[in-house]
């Protein structure tokens, strides 16, 4: 089992920001004007990142299913069809 904080995780509305299931942060995308600088220039590109982030707990989730049911591709492409649409902000 994964150590990884479990899902779901969501983007908040106002910041680029993921949380888990309970609000607790993630990651945060916000560019800093201090030290610690954020990958992604503009507040578009922070919110892209967010969503990929946001997405990784389904990503895992439908490989990790696709691996164990190879057998049944078509389902195991709906499933990644839907986390990608999440990772890209199109859900």
């Amino acid at each position: 089992m994964s150590a990884h904080t479990p899902g779901p995780w969501h983007v908040s509305k106002d910041q680029p920001i993921v949380f888990d299931a309970d609000h607790f942060v993630v990651a945060d995308c916000v560019l800093s004007g201090g030290p610690i600088r954020h990958a992604g220039s503009s507040y578009a590109e922070r919110y892209a990142n967010a969503r990929l982030v946001a997405a990784a707990p389904d990503l895992l989730e439908a490989l990790q299913w696709m691996v164990a049911n190879w057998q049944d591709l078509q389902a195991g492409m709906n499933r990644a069809e839907d986390a990608i649409r999440k990772a890209t902000g199109d859900a």
